[in-house]
């Protein structure tokens, strides 16, 4: 195209919202009118919906008048508004009213309703999301795996008894106490494995303590061990 000539370029035409929603017959006081006093009413109302199992869950709805800027849309789950989330959508756009849950819980069961008020009134529809509970879904928080606790021994008087505890801290503290009092200088063999995240003594015939803390002085772990005699031996945790 040479420079200095310019070629007129149509809007493009977008689809009517009415049609996009699939809202193609429309009476005439359905539209708004600011002479007039217009309750909101709701021409179709919610329907019922059940899931075997976890999935989505789309509820609809039409209400009038169309156009009025001062109604006011709320969605409730069992009397209460309805948590944000992401996986919750609500749209009303051209008296089209919707409710999207890309996937839907057993939680999420319950009676589901949509308010509508303006200065001139308020109309209510609801209706219930029922969806079934799977007993191989676990939605609760679960404790990672793989961690190893104190084994609790028993060993002869005079033998050697060792005990591990793998922590999940790297920059954590170790403290040995004897019948109370440090020992961090003592005559029994001590060792302390930290890089590898690891706690180990050789047993001793007295009470010998032994806490683990992290970088917080938070005491994470706090194992005890008492040699009675060379017939019993209590290891205590």
């Amino acid at each position: 195209m040479p420079r200095g000539v310019y070629r007129e370029i149509a809007a493009p035409v977008l689809e009517p919202l009415h049609s996009r929603y699939g809202q193609e017959q429309w009476e005439d006081g359905d539209l708004f009118d600011g002479n007039l006093e217009q309750p909101p009413c709701f021409k179709r109302k919610l329907q019922s919906l059940k899931l075997k199992h976890f999935g989505p869950a789309i509820f609809e709805c039409q209400l009038t008048p169309i156009g009025d800027p001062s109604i006011v849309v709320e969605w409730l789950h069992d009397g209460r508004p309805i948590q944000a989330a992401n996986r919750v959508r609500m749209i009303c756009e051209f008296g089209y009213c919707s409710l999207i849950y890309d996937v839907a819980y057993p939680r999420d069961s319950g009676v589901i309703s949509c308010i509508a008020s303006n200065v001139y009134g308020s109309d209510r529809t609801s209706t219930t999301l029922l969806v079934k509970e799977e007993k191989s879904l676990v939605e609760e928080t679960q404790l990672p795996e793989g961690q190893r606790g104190v084994q609790r021994l028993r060993e002869l008087e005079r033998s050697t008894a060792a005990a591990l505890a793998a922590v999940a801290a790297v920059t954590e503290d170790v403290s040995w106490f004897l019948n109370g009092s440090c020992c961090m200088t003592s005559p029994y063999q001590l060792s302390t494995w930290l890089p590898i995240d690891c706690v180990s003594w050789v047993v001793v015939n007295k009470l010998l303590f032994c806490i683990l803390t992290d970088t917080l002085h938070c005491p994470i772990l706090e194992y005890a061990i008492q040699a009675q005699d060379w017939l019993t031996v209590t290891a205590t945790t």
